[in-house]
């Protein structure tokens, strides 16, 4: 019978720890997921970047460490605009037209991406990079990003005439779109996102 009261005890007890540890667990796990959350609010914001990759270096070695911090600037640069060009895009989506004054800001987030994604194509093209890897992906990197901001402004373009029948020079506009499509994918995703793990570059670029 104390047999018996002791196996009972043992495995009240084993049925409360596991599920103390269970319900700790997934606090745990409301936590991480929370925290995450809390991060993402604070790296992703409307606002317009204070700096961009503005470096005018040329006919340089570049050493991997500078290469590195240069690619995540370059990176998250872009991020923060997209994340900046957000609140203007959803008014124009929604047919509201901007003030003067939202337009001129748009168009500032606009000019910054152009300039942002110029001055790393040409750093790449006019520096010596550490070794053939940076040079493959650091091509790779800028032909991705532009492609893919290309790629936007010309669907933006096209969605202007959505309710309008499409012409001949509406048709090219949309081939030239998926002209892009061996740069723009998610396998290319993938491979740079791959890259920056194996470098340890940490970028927002790619967060959901």
């Amino acid at each position: 019978m104390k047999k018996i009261a002791l196996l009972i005890s043992t495995f009240i007890l084993v049925i409360t720890v596991a599920g103390c540890s269970s319900s700790e667990e997934n606090h745990k796990k409301d936590s991480k997921t929370e925290n995450k959350h809390t991060e993402n609010n604070a790296r992703h914001n409307h606002k317009i970047p204070k700096h961009i990759f503005d470096k005018t270096t040329t006919n340089q070695s570049i050493s991997e460490d500078t290469m590195k911090k240069d690619i995540k600037t370059y990176l998250d640069s872009d991020r923060k605009l997209k994340d900046a060009t957000e609140p203007f895009e959803d008014k124009l989506y929604s047919d509201e037209k901007l003030s003067e004054k939202q337009q001129k800001k748009y168009d500032k987030i606009l000019n910054l991406q152009i300039q942002n994604d110029a001055n790393f194509a040409k750093y790449i093209k006019k520096n010596k990079l550490p070794n053939k890897e940076y040079e493959k992906y650091g091509k790779k990197i800028s032909q991705y990003i532009v492609g893919v901001n290309d790629t936007v402004n010309k669907v933006k373009n096209v969605s202007k005439k959505a309710e309008k029948q499409l012409d001949a020079d509406d048709l090219k506009e949309i081939k030239n779109i998926n002209k892009d499509k061996d740069i723009v994918n998610g396998r290319e995703q993938d491979k740079i996102e791959k890259f920056l793990k194996k470098k340890n570059i940490e970028t927002i670029a790619f967060d959901k």
